[in-house]
């Protein structure tokens, strides 16, 4: 079964995303004890912790351990503390609300110290907000079915993406001029060396970044045009720009990481226009690349080649390389390449149809289901493939007489086909004929399988109770742990989606099974869930205060 998710929901990823080299030039300029602050904020806010940040910022302020020019760069912590909590918040107002006091915050710094070595990398951080405000805007759109409110959206993403691309102009004329500060040859032991190498990669760094931009607005265009499948004219003349300034950084940083990056990402644009041939011997390119340490960008670029694959209706193709992907990338379940694969290979599997066996479209729609839990901009396309491919569900009524074997028979296939309501009906008869107090153990294991397809219907209170009562009544059970991840992740979604009536006591049976799971399930992975459940609900009734 796949993991449900843990508390909160799950947060965005963005293929954007690209981490900035901090300038050397200005930590250099730092005091120690403002290091080691700024590494102990750092570390807060990897571990997400970020509710810790500002109060420890106003600890440093009150303990008067920093100088007055040291003690400005606390709001700039602060405000990347917001930034990166705003990335995973499961409220999209909440969200919204954050980006836009991180920028307030790094608009107020910058106002204040325009000169301050760490400006330049502010500015970035700024156009990051922006930037996360425009995607925030793409998602709502997409969701939104009001052809007005769309507009709306699309418009709302545009305007910020047009902001991102004026401050990510200001920052790289500040990063040009900071790495022209730098004498053009320096001896190889000279100690500027490295501050003039971290110089360069922050710019090289910012201005990928700045392309992006542009491929990201490409994205608020539609896709196509009329009846013939064109790229609108629109969403092409601006993957067009974006194309070539990946081009142009790519010929310049060709041996870097960020160049690399670049190329893939032009052939991205090409694929989208639908050169897939070009985009093809692009990503072909990349993958031959010798480098032992480029596992992780060539994964990248194997997930484009899927879709141009499946784009180029070699379906047969694509659904062996997917399956292959998947087993060459264990990973995180929730990153957005792994998502990304199994959505082609639903896709791909799907497009054979009749040629496949009831395996493979068992196996095809079970993908697909997987990337439909996770609040991404895959999760409509898979909810539409489901649409159109979902099996009928078998009408027959269930016998009053049925055994325990022949219900969770019937309940399994049921649920492999995402017939959840049949499912339910077949475990519940299971659970009948088990006579749960004669052999509780078949009893839970339908009450298992009940708990998951009421958690796949997002019938959380329903998956809740049944998981919850195998958790607490029956430890020692062997679905028992599962049942636990079931259980803290049905609880948070209902305290997440539910607000009639408020939301309190389904925080607090949320709180109080995690306090349980402390107790019974020590040193287990379901422990260090319930651990991050209380820390993340602790950190959003900070939120609330």
């Amino acid at each position: 079964m796949p993991r449900p998710h843990t508390f909160p929901a799950a947060g965005l990823a963005f293929i954007w995303a690209v981490s900035l080299t901090p300038i050397a030039a200005a930590a250099d300029q730092e005091s120690p004890r403002l290091k080691e602050a700024r590494r102990f904020m750092q570390g807060l806010r990897d571990r997400n912790f970020h509710q810790l940040v500002p109060a420890y910022a106003d600890r440093l302020r009150e303990s008067g351990e920093l100088s007055s020019d040291d003690a400005v760069v606390l709001a700039f912590e602060e405000a990347l503390s917001l930034l990166d909590q705003a990335a995973n918040h499961p409220d999209l107002g909440r969200r919204a609300g954050m980006l836009d006091e991180a920028r307030g915050k790094l608009d107020d710094f910058l106002k204040a110290h325009g000169d301050h070595p760490l400006a330049a990398e502010a500015m970035l951080a700024g156009a990051r907000a922006l930037v996360e405000r425009g995607h925030l805007a793409t998602l709502l759109a997409l969701d939104a079915t009001d052809p007005s409110t769309i507009r709306a959206r699309q418009t709302e993403a545009r305007a910020a993406y047009e902001q991102a691309r004026a401050v990510y102009g200001r920052a790289l004329d500040r990063l040009r001029s900071i790495q022209d500060s730098f004498p053009k040859f320096l001896a190889e032991r000279d100690p500027r060396r490295d501050a003039r190498e971290g110089a360069q990669r922050a710019l090289m760094q910012a201005e990928l970044l700045r392309a992006l931009v542009d491929y990201k607005d490409a994205q608020t265009y539609s896709a196509e045009t009329g009846d013939k499948g064109v790229v609108s004219r629109e969403r092409a003349q601006r993957l067009d720009v974006a194309a070539a300034q990946f081009e142009d950084i790519y010929h310049r940083h060709r041996e870097q990481l960020a160049g690399l990056t670049a190329r893939k990402m032009q052939g991205k644009c090409l694929e989208e226009k639908g050169e897939y041939n070009k985009a093809m011997g692009i990503y072909k390119e990349l993958m031959e690349h010798p480098d032992p340490n480029l596992k992780a960008f060539k994964a990248e670029v194997a997930y484009y080649e899927l879709i141009a694959k499946n784009r180029r209706k070699e379906h047969a193709v694509a659904a062996a390389d997917a399956v292959a992907w998947l087993r060459a990338n264990p990973g995180n379940k929730g990153t957005t390449e792994r998502l990304g694969v199994m959505l082609e290979k639903g896709r791909a599997l799907l497009a054979m149809r009749p040629a496949i066996n009831r395996d493979q479209e068992r196996d095809a729609l079970e993908s697909l289901n997987e990337v439909a839990k996770y609040l991404t901009p895959l999760r409509n396309e898979a909810l539409k493939l489901l649409t159109q491919n979902q099996p009928r569900g078998d009408k027959t009524p269930i016998p009053a007489n049925i055994t325990f074997e022949s219900a969770m028979t019937q309940g399994d296939k049921a649920a492999r086909a995402q017939d959840w309501d049949r499912a339910i009906a077949l475990y519940r008869a299971a659970i009948r004929a088990a006579d749960p107090q004669k052999d509780p153990d078949k009893a839970n294991e339908a009450r298992y399988q009940l708990a998951i397809c009421h958690y796949q219907s997002d019938n959380y209170y329903e998956a809740a109770v049944a998981a919850e009562h195998i958790a607490r009544h029956y430890p020692k059970h062997a679905k028992a742990a599962l049942a636990v991840e079931i259980a803290l992740a049905a609880w948070s979604n209902a305290y997440t989606n539910y607000t009639q009536g408020g939301v309190r006591p389904d925080l607090e049976r949320l709180l109080a099974l995690a306090r349980y799971v402390l107790e019974a399930f020590p040193k287990t992975e379901q422990e260090y869930a319930a651990r991050m459940t209380l820390g993340r609900a602790a950190a959003m009734e900070h939120d609330k205060k």
